[in-house]
């Protein structure tokens, strides 16, 4: 996940542009996860998870190293 774009000219990027300039590497991430794979897979609920978790995560650092 360390090849996901979050920002672009500074800014955060929203989901939907965020999941557009992700896609061929969130559908890497997936297959290589078996994922995809899974009966009850939902692509776009996936992708939200990751983007959801990466933005929870960095609001608690900026929290505690401000």
């Amino acid at each position: 996940m360390d090849n996901l774009i979050w920002f672009v000219k500074g800014q955060r990027l929203l989901f939907e542009d965020w999941l557009v300039e992700n896609n061929d590497e969130l559908n890497c991430i997936m297959a290589e996860s078996g994922a995809d794979r899974e009966s009850d897979f939902d692509y776009e609920d996936e992708c939200e998870r990751i983007y959801d978790e990466y933005y929870i995560r960095r609001t608690i650092a900026e929290y505690i190293y401000s």
